[in-house]
């Protein structure tokens, strides 16, 4: 999560100390280490034949790194195919990326590392998303990646545009191609305007370019950053508007999160789709303030309103990955929210929440994933995520929860281990039976201090399979999916 000039390179940075212990579990700031390239005889090739699996990790950690996201972004590809499951692992070639040591690092918890003026703030290791055809990494900059993904080889381009600030998680119609993404219509981060645009292929092919389409006014400045997630519906593109807020620099963070934190926020932005029938565009406010996390699936439901599931969390949410953080118990009830249920009303502007699960008030949970296919359906069903309990180290099961009901239906614990995101494989029936696939997430073992591979049918729960690594893959966020038998990555 790369971010702009700001104050922060004028005042003297703070000095973690003590970065030399350890946090609380062993896939915190520490670097992946396993072979860049690796094959793993494996059953589950056999209904998974043809799956490319991609995920964006911060891979590496160099000396005095003290904050998790901050980690040299590196994509890793498992491949399935003739009975075995082929990795690869491979740094971003970024100017920080492979010259770390001469450069200025500028990050979310790091930096700057040095008083060089060849600043390097692009280290895309948020998400990686498909956008027009295109594999992408992105963070809550411009400073995008584009990658090869036969070879993960670094493809010189870039998103064309003067705004600094763009979402990690562009919302993308897997059916139309289209992806939107939201920003602030100023090219600075402070400002009350707020846009949402289309991303085109630029005319050279290479790069990204933005087609703005929408633009609504807040009712105050702010340093608009950081709203993570937005989200798409058949008609509309709903984001929840999050910011940075100033704080005390006198703590222990470092980096662009020593000057500010994020903001407990109640604004919402909502418009029309480009060729939508409808006319929506504007700003509204929720009773609650809160950080949006994560969206689920959205969807309109039979009154035209937008509905939207998501992850709730507080102001201190991003200060859990300092390791200052990391060697203390997981402070779970001062970082998250109870996920929501959010409903937005495009005509009236109203946005009205509550509790998404009322019977598990006492659940923490995030990452949440579903079928790709079934985007955007207001009959759609299962939401995916991993989840933790207040005694849990860390997200220690993996749970499946019924939207309709507002109930967690089953749930994946294994003794000792701690799950990323489960990312959604469809099946063959993945057209029209909603849980037929399989949930993949990188799991890590306390027990053996090391990580697998873990393969569940998203159907019954049961284990598919679970595929040791000879090594570590460092905890991360996001996944995507590239499967023959769709002609599509999701």
């Amino acid at each position: 999560m790369q971010h702009p000039p700001t104050l922060a390179l004028f005042l003297p940075t703070v000095v973690l100390a003590s970065v030399s212990n350890e946090p609380r579990l062993g896939f915190f700031l520490k670097s992946a280490s396993i072979p860049s390239n690796l094959s793993i005889p494996s059953s589950a090739a056999r209904v998974l034949e043809g799956t490319a699996h991609f995920r964006v990790i911060p891979g590496f950690f160099p000396q005095g790194m003290g904050f998790h996201f901050d980690g040299l972004a590196t994509v890793l590809k498992l491949e399935f195919f003739d009975g075995s499951m082929e990795l690869s692992l491979k740094k971003f070639e970024s100017e920080a990326g492979m010259s770390y040591e001469k450069c200025n690092f500028f990050g979310t918890g790091t930096g700057p590392t040095s008083a060089r003026t060849n600043i390097c703030f692009q280290n895309p290791g948020v998400n990686i998303l498909p956008i027009q055809s295109q594999l992408w990494l992105t963070t809550d900059t411009n400073a995008w990646g584009r990658i090869n993904p036969a070879s993960l080889d670094a493809i010189p381009a870039k998103v064309k545009t003067i705004n600094q600030i763009l979402n990690a998680h562009p919302a993308c119609d897997h059916v139309s191609k289209e992806c939107f993404v939201q920003h602030p219509c100023t090219a600075q981060p402070m400002g009350s305007s707020v846009c949402f645009s289309e991303l085109k292929t630029s005319p050279n092919g290479i790069d990204l370019e933005i087609d703005t389409f929408a633009s609504g006014r807040m009712n105050a400045s702010a340093i608009l950053q950081h709203s993570h997630s937005p989200c798409v519906t058949p008609n509309y593109v709903v984001s929840k508007l999050d910011r940075f807020e100033l704080r005390n620099p006198f703590n222990q963070n470092s980096g662009l999160l020593r000057f500010v934190s994020q903001g407990m926020s109640n604004s919402w932005f909502i418009a029309s789709r480009p060729g939508s029938n409808h006319h929506a565009s504007r700003v509204t406010y929720s009773k609650e303030a809160f950080v949006n996390n994560h969206f689920m699936n959205c969807f309109e439901n039979d009154q035209g309103k937008v509905v939207v599931d998501l992850i709730a969390t507080t102001d201190l949410y991003l200060d859990t990955y300092f390791l200052h953080s990391l060697k203390k118990p997981a402070p779970w009830t001062q970082i998250f929210a109870p996920p929501l249920r959010c409903i937005v009303d495009p005509f009236e502007g109203d946005v009205e929440c509550e509790e998404l699960l009322p019977q598990d008030p006492n659940l923490y949970l995030d990452y949440p994933t579903f079928n790709p296919l079934w985007k955007m359906r207001p009959d759609s069903e299962f939401v995916y995520a991993i989840a933790a309990e207040g005694s849990s180290q860390w997200f220690d099961r993996i749970i499946k929860i019924d939207s309709k009901t507002q109930r967690i239906v089953d749930d994946y614990q294994a003794e000792g281990t701690y799950f990323t995101e489960p990312s959604f494989i469809p099946g063959s029936k993945a057209k029209y039976e909603e849980d037929d696939g399989y949930l993949l997430s990188i799991s890590f073992s306390k027990i053996t201090n090391s990580s697998f591979v873990t393969i569940l049918h998203a159907s019954s729960f049961e284990i598919l399979e679970e595929l040791p690594l000879p090594g570590l893959i460092p905890f991360h966020a996001h996944g995507v999916s590239c499967i023959h038998e769709l002609g599509m990555c999701v």
